[in-house]
């Protein structure tokens, strides 16, 4: 698998900003997030966000700090 970009911004078919990506697959238009420790801060404006990049085309996966400490879990 080749290495993904990291933080970017992605657009919605209209050029308008949609959000930033941790890292993305472009070829794939796959987006994948990191939800750190303080996520639960954040989760409506998370919410909202995966849900315009959903409504643009992208496809999203979501990981969390627990996921990369067993990570064959969610393979």
């Amino acid at each position: 698998m080749p290495h993904p970009s990291v933080q970017v911004k992605l657009r919605d078919a209209a050029g308008n900003f949609v959000g930033r990506a941790d890292l993305y697959y472009p070829d794939r238009r796959l987006v994948i997030e990191y939800d750190g420790e303080n996520h639960k801060d954040r989760m409506v404006a998370d919410m909202r966000r995966q849900n315009a990049l959903v409504n643009a085309g992208y496809h999203l996966l979501r990981f969390t700090a627990a996921d990369l400490r067993a990570p064959r879990s969610v393979v």
